[in-house]
């Protein structure tokens, strides 16, 4: 009986003793850092889906709140009843230097990304393109 007392008081004491290891741990300034890192991009994000919605609300397309940790039928940064319904925006501060360069040749208005019979081809537009499209739409 005084062996199994014993071994309580002792899982007990083990266990404030890792929570207080790991309080301290959560307190360094490389923890904190660490936190502070997935807020700035998901802020940069929240930033990015922001000024893409503004530009897009005009042809009914609305923001969809927490979209990233929502999933399911909540997926999909943008929303729209139209043909065109659910848009994905990422932001990369360095651009995409390739697919500008590719897009930019012989004036195209649209690039096609072709990966091989296994997957979907890929079709990159500028958003003002996009927006003219959608316009265009609209009007007929």
């Amino acid at each position: 009986m005084l062996d199994s007392a014993a071994a309580i008081l002792n899982a007990e004491q083990t266990g404030r003793d890792r929570r207080a290891a790991n309080a301290r741990s959560r307190k360094t300034p490389q923890a904190k850092e660490a936190r502070n890192r997935g807020r700035a991009q998901r802020g940069r994000g929240y930033r990015a889906e922001k000024r893409i919605a503004d530009r897009m609300a005009q042809f009914g397309w609305r923001r969809v709140p927490l979209s990233g940790a929502a999933g399911g039928s909540w997926s999909g940064d943008l929303r729209s009843d139209g043909p065109l319904a659910v848009i994905e925006v990422k932001h990369r501060q360095a651009d995409w230097p390739g697919l500008r360069r590719w897009l930019a040749q012989g004036g195209a208005e649209a690039l096609v990304l072709d990966a091989g019979a296994a997957k979907e081809p890929l079709v990159v537009l500028e958003l003002k393109t996009l927006e003219r499209l959608l316009g265009g739409m609209r009007d007929a």
